[in-house]
């Protein structure tokens, strides 16, 4: 999918503004394990699950700054142009649409030939059947023993 710059720069204004939003959804329920740490009995946890929920946001913490990364990194690529392996894929479409071309070709050719030849087979037809809608007075339909005026064989 190709997108126009105001289209990217849009994107890229709602993405970042989405990552601020998690990272402060993130905050908010590191503050809230901390105030369930200090009194486990009041909230109904155990120290197993405090410490998973910790483990949680941390995880979730680890994996929005990948994302934040891998988007950085994909803006310097989109910048200079050089995305890791659009090129190859560019490259196996373009060799790809050349052989449907090439295909398309050859059967435009052999298209062309059936029609060349249907063309011919219908031109004997028509020559064929105006040789025998033509009387045979005397010459070749006599001597054959054809009747030229009704086209049928004398016997």
């Amino acid at each position: 999918m190709r997108l126009s710059n105001p289209q990217k720069a849009s994107l890229g204004d709602r993405l970042e503004r989405d990552a601020r939003d998690v990272v402060t959804t993130l905050a908010q329920m590191d503050r809230s394990v901390d105030k369930a740490a200090a009194d486990p009995v009041r909230f109904g946890l155990t120290p197993p699950a405090l410490a998973a929920r910790r483990q949680w946001v941390a995880d979730a913490r680890a994996h929005l700054q990948s994302i934040a990364q891998a988007l950085a990194q994909s803006a310097t690529d989109g910048a200079s142009g050089a995305a890791p392996g659009n090129a190859e894929l560019a490259g196996a479409v373009r060799s790809h649409q050349q052989q449907q071309q090439l295909v398309v070709v050859q059967q435009d050719e052999m298209l062309d030939h059936i029609a060349a030849a249907a063309g011919r087979i219908g031109q004997m037809g028509l020559a064929m059947n105006q040789e025998l809608k033509v009387p045979r007075v005397g010459g070749w339909g006599e001597k054959m023993g054809v009747d030229g005026c009704c086209a049928r064989v004398l016997l």
